[in-house]
């Protein structure tokens, strides 16, 4: 826990600094770690998704969210996107671009 913890500072760091190849060195890491950590954070079908997006020109990636509700998030130069994307979709996966906003916290919906 202590290394992930350790890796969550170097993701911050890399990213003030616009390091973004190291942020997805990073993720990779990251993903390493939590899969040793609890067996039941990957699957097989998981870790087949994770190995074609390395094999397509991802870095590294992590899953985000939980409960089968989640999504992968991965760091691919621009190169490889294309390849990336393919990859994915022949398997079924959805893309949702992402995006970084510097306004910070807005009211979406307000039920």
């Amino acid at each position: 826990m202590h290394e992930i913890k350790q890796i969550g500072f170097q993701i911050r760091d890399a990213l003030a600094e616009g390091e973004f190849h190291r942020i997805g060195e990073l993720m990779d890491g990251h993903w390493e770690n939590k899969k040793r950590l609890a067996g039941n954070v990957s699957s097989g079908t998981v870790d087949r998704w994770y190995a074609m997006a390395k094999d397509s020109g991802a870095v590294g990636g992590k899953i985000i969210g939980a409960g089968g509700g989640g999504f992968f998030m991965f760091y691919t130069p621009s190169q490889s996107k294309t390849r990336l994307r393919q990859s994915m979709s022949g398997e079924g996966l959805q893309e949702l671009r992402l995006g970084f906003d510097f306004d910070g916290s807005k009211l979406v919906a307000n039920l």
